[in-house]
C-alpha cells in the first residue's frame, strides 16, 4: 500500500472516535436555540396579532356627505342619525323614547323620499301592528309563546317608477328601532338604524335602473323576541312580495359588519363579488347555531316562519358590551359605519339591477332544500377548514423539507425553515378568528349565568383559561416539538414560569382589572313586589330590593359601599323571575315599601273549574294593571295545554306547545294601547292530581299552576341609591327575558 494513502486513511479515522465534547460549545448551541425559539414566538404572535388587524381591524376611511356625493354612503351622515337616537337613551318596548324615535326615523324617510331621484318611486308607511302570536320551533325561544300589541314599525320601499312588477320582487333589508332598558343603544341598533337610512337614500338616486324593488323595515321589538320581524312578515301587505331577506344586527360595537348568517351560495358568490370591503366567517355561524351563544336575530323569523333566502350580518368587536349601558356612541369606532355601508350599497345595486339574482331566490324560496345551503368555503364543511390548514400545510412543509427514505433516522432539530413555511397557511388562516374569538368567549363569560347563582363561582375563570389552553396547544403543537427536540426546554420553562408570574402578580395586584368602565361586570338592582299566595286584599306583598349578576361569582366587592343598605346574601336567597331564577343574590327590606302601590299588582283569579267526560278544565282571568310587558308560566306536569283569549279573540289556539324544563313561558310585549286583561283557559292532564296528592302527601310545597311576573320601566327611590352606589365598573344587563327596575310577582298554587 502506498505510504500517503495509508497515512491519508489513519489521519481521517483517529479524529472520529478520539474527538472530545465541548461543553461550552454545548451551551452556546442551546443558549442559541433559546434564542431563536423566543425570537419564532414573538414572531409568531405579532404575526398572529397582524393578522387579526388586517382582517378584522383594518377599516376604511369614513366619508363625508361632500366626499360620498348624491350616490354614495357617507359614513359622517349616518352617525347623525346614530348620534340622536342615542340621546334619546334607553328606548324599550311601550317607552315614550321609542315613540320619538320611532317618529324621528319616519321624518328622515319622509325626507328621503322628497329628494328621490324623479324616475324612482318612494312609498312610505308608518305600520301600526295588530295584536299577535309568535312561536319558534328552535332556538332561544323554543318552549316559549311570544305575544305582542301596539308596535310601529316604518317601512320605505324604493321601485323604478315604471316597471310596475318590481313591486313584486322586493330585497328586504331589516333592523330594529328599540333598544333594552339597560342600553342607549349606539351598536344594538342604532348604528344599524343609521346605515339603512343613509343607505335607502342612496338607493333612491339608483333605483330607476333596478329590475326589482328595495323594501328597507324599521321595526320595533325585535328586543322583545323577535317580535317586529314576526308581526311584519304575518300581516303586512307587501310581506308576500318579499323574495330575498337581510338582516343587519349587533353582538358588540363596532368594527367590520361580518356575515354570519346565510343560506346560499348563490347570494354568498354575489356578495363576495360586488362588495368593497367583504368580510364573512363560518366559524361564528357554526358558534352562533350550536347555542353556545344565547341570542337570536330577526334573521331567524325570516328563514323559519317565512322561509327567505337570505344574509344576516353583525358587528361582534367588544361583545362585552352588548345590551349594557357601555354600548354607547363613544365606542364606534371609525370607519365601522363605512365598512358596512359601502359594502351593503355595492350589494344592492348589483342585485337589485340583476334579473338572475331575484330568480334564483324564487327558486330557492320554493324548494327550500338543504343540499343548497351554503358553508363559506368550498372544502369539507363548515369551519373543518380550520383543522384542514393545520394538519396538511406542516405535513407539506415536513414532507418536502424534511422527509427521507432511510429506515434509520435519528431525531435531530427541525429546520427553521420547516417551521416557517409549515406554519404561515395556518397563522393567515387562523390566527385573526382565535383573537377574535376570544374576545367573544370573554363577553360571553360576563352574562353566561343564565339563572343567576346557578353556576359555580369558578366557572368564568376556567373557561377563558381552557379556551386559551386550547388555543395555545393548538397554534404551538409544532413549536413544542421543536422544543424538545433542541434541549431547551430548561430555559423556556423558565421564561414561561416568570411570564406566569408576572401575569398572577398583575392580575392579583388589581393593576390589570378583571372588569373596567367600559368592560364592565353585570349587575342588576330589581324592586321586587311578591304577592304569590295572597288571595284576600288584607295582607301585605313582600317587597325588597334584589342584587344578582349573570356573571359567575358573588357579589362581595359589590358590597362594600351597600353596607348602610342592609343587603344579606346567599344560596337561601333564591327569586323565580318566571324567565329564569335567581339562585344566589342579596336582598334588602330597607325602605322597599315605597316606590309602588298596591293597585299595581297583578292578579290571577279563578272563574271556573269544571271536569266534563273526565276531562278537568279552569279558567282564569289575567290582569297585568298598568303593564304591559310581562312573562306567565304554565307548569306542563300538570297542564296539558292552554288557550289565551283577548276580549273576543283567541289569540292562542290549541296544540302545538313546547316545554323546558317542565314549563311553557307566555312572554308580553307591547306599546301603551296594548290590552291587560286576558284570559287563560287551561287543560289538564290524566295525571295531574295524583301529582299533587303524592307531593301533597309528602309534605313538600305544593308546586305553582301558574305563576306570572309584570314589569314596570320605573326607578323606584331605593333601587335609585343603590345603583348610585354600586362600583363603575358594574353595569345592568338586559334582555327580553330580563326584569324591569319594578318587578310584581304572583301565582296560583295547583290545589287551587
Amino acid at each position: 500500500m502506498p505510504r500517503g494513502q495509508g497515512s491519508s486513511v489513519s489521519t481521517r479515522e483517529k479524529p472520529k472516535g478520539d474527538r472530545a465534547v465541548d461543553p461550552n460549545e454545548d451551551n452556546r448551541k442551546h443558549r442559541r436555540g433559546a434564542y431563536l425559539l423566543l425570537g419564532l414566538l414573538i414572531v409568531f404572535l405579532h404575526g398572529s396579532w397582524s393578522v387579526y388587524r388586517i382582517q378584522f381591524g383594518n377599516l376604511p376611511l369614513p366619508l363625508d356627505a361632500k366626499q360620498a356625493g348624491k350616490r354614495g354612503f357617507s359614513e359622517a351622515s349616518a352617525l347623525e342619525h346614530v348620534k340622536y337616537l342615542t340621546s334619546l337613551g334607553p328606548h324599550p318596548v311601550g317607552s315614550d323614547s321609542l315613540d320619538i324615535a320611532t317618529q324621528y326615523v319616519y321624518a328622515v324617510a319622509e325626507k328621503i323620499k322628497t329628494t328621490a331621484h324623479w324616475e324612482v318611486d318612494v312609498q312610505l308607511e308608518l305600520f301600526h301592528t295588530d295584536i299577535g302570536a309568535n312561536r319558534l320551533s328552535k332556538g332561544l325561544f323554543k318552549g316559549k309563546t311570544l305575544l305582542y300589541s301596539d308596535l310601529k314599525h316604518v317601512l320605505l320601499r324604493v321601485v323604478p317608477k315604471y316597471m310596475p312588477e318590481a313591486e313584486e320582487n322586493l330585497i328586504l333589508v331589516s333592523s330594529h328601532i328599540d333598544t333594552v332598558s339597560t342600553t342607549e343603544g349606539a351598536g344594538d341598533c342604532s348604528s344599524c338604524v343609521g346605515v339603512m337610512l343613509e343607505l335607502a337614500r342612496g338607493v333612491a338616486q339608483w333605483a330607476h335602473g333596478f329590475k326589482s324593488g328595495v323594501l328597507f323595515l324599521f321595526n320595533t321589538g325585535e328586543e322583545e323576541g323577535l317580535d317586529g320581524a314576526h308581526s311584519f312578515i304575518t300581516q303586512h301587505h307587501w310581506r308576500n312580495s318579499v323574495r330575498f331577506a337581510i338582516d343587519l344586527e349587533a353582538m358588540g360595537i363596532s368594527g367590520k359588519s361580518t356575515l354570519f348568517q346565510g343560506t346560499d351560495h348563490w347570494a354568498l358568490e354575489s356578495f363576495a363579488a360586488v362588495a368593497k370591503y367583504p368580510s364573512a366567517q363560518i366559524a361564528s355561524q357554526d358558534v352562533f347555531r350550536s347555542g353556545a351563544i344565547k341570542s337570536a336575530t330577526d334573521f331567524q323569523i325570516y328563514q323559519e316562519v317565512a322561509g327567505l333566502p337570505g344574509l344576516d350580518f353583525a358587528y361582534t368587536d367588544t361583545t362585552s358590551v352588548y345590551h349594557t349601558k357601555n354600548d354607547k356612541m363613544k365606542l364606534l369606532k371609525p370607519g365601522s359605519l363605512q365598512h358596512i355601508g359601502d359594502n351593503m350599497l355595492a350589494f344592492l345595486l348589483h342585485s337589485a339591477a340583476s334579473p338572475n339574482f331575484l330568480k334564483n331566490a324564487q327558486q330557492q324560496k320554493q324548494e327550500n332544500t338543504e343540499q343548497n345551503k351554503a358553508v363559506f368555503f368550498d372544502i369539507l364543511v363548515g369551519s373543518s377548514y380550520i383543522a384542514l390548514i393545520w394538519l396538511v400545510s406542516p405535513a407539506f412543509a415536513y414532507g418536502f423539507l424534511e422527509a427521507t427514505l432511510s429506515p434509520v433516522r435519528l431525531p435531530k432539530q427541525l429546520k427553521v425553515v420547516t417551521l416557517v413555511l409549515g406554519m404561515a397557511a395556518p397563522v393567515v388562516s387562523s390566527a385573526g378568528l382565535a383573537v377574535r374569538m376570544a374576545d367573544v368567549i370573554v363577553g360571553s363569560v360576563v352574562r353566561v349565568d343564565r339563572n343567576p347563582g346557578g353556576l359555580p363561582d369558578w366557572l368564568g375563570n376556567v373557561i377563558v383559561a381552557v379556551a386559551i389552553a386550547i388555543v395555545i396547544c393548538f397554534m404551538l403543537v409544532y413549536l413544542l416539538s421543536y422544543v424538545h427536540i433542541s434541549g431547551d426546554k430548561r430555559t423556556l420553562g423558565l421564561l414561561l414560569c416568570i411570564f406566569f408570574g408576572l401575569s398572577l402578580a398583575l392580575v392579583s395586584s388589581g393593576i390589570v382589572p378583571a372588569f373596567t368602565e367600559d368592560v364592565a361586570r353585570s349587575v342588576n338592582v330589581v324592586h321586587v313586589v311578591d304577592a304569590t299566595g295572597i288571595d284576600d286584599g288584607n295582607r301585605e306583598p313582600l317587597s325588597y330590593i334584589s342584587l344578582f349578576s349573570n356573571t359567575p361569582g358573588r357579589l362581595t366587592k359589590e358590597l362594600v359601599d351597600l353596607g348602610d343598605e342592609e343587603f344579606f346574601c346567599g344560596r337561601n336567597m333564591t327569586t323565580d323571575f318566571v324567565t329564569f331564577t335567581m339562585k344566589y343574590g342579596c336582598w334588602s327590606y330597607k325602605d322597599s315599601s315605597t316606590g309602588w302601590s298596591k293597585s299595581e299588582v297583578p292578579t290571577l283569579r279563578v272563574e271556573s273549574d269544571s271536569v266534563t267526560d273526565g276531562a278537568r278544565q279552569t279558567v282564569i282571568s289575567v290582569d297585568t294593571k298598568s303593564s304591559t310587558r310581562w312573562s306567565l308560566g304554565i307548569n306542563k306536569q300538570e297542564i296539558d295545554d292552554f288557550t289565551v283569549q283577548v276580549d273576543s279573540e283567541k289569540l292562542v289556539l290549541l296544540g302545538d306547545k313546547t316545554e323546558v324544563d317542565g314549563s311553557h313561558t307566555i312572554q308580553f310585549a307591547g306599546g301603551k294601547n296594548s290590552p291587560t286583561k286576558f284570559q287563560l283557559t287551561l287543560y289538564w292532564s290524566n295525571s295531574a292530581s295524583e301529582t299533587s296528592r303524592r307531593e301533597a302527601q309528602e309534605g313538600t310545597d305544593v308546586p305553582l299552576l301558574v305563576k306570572l311576573r309584570t314589569d314596570v320601566n320605573r326607578v323606584t327611590p331605593q333601587v335609585t341609591n343603590v345603583l348610585e352606589k354600586l362600583p363603575r365598573w358594574s353595569t345592568p344587563f338586559g334582555k327580553s327575558t330580563s326584569p324591569y327596575t319594578l318587578a310584581f310577582l304572583t301565582g296560583l298554587r295547583v290545589n287551587i
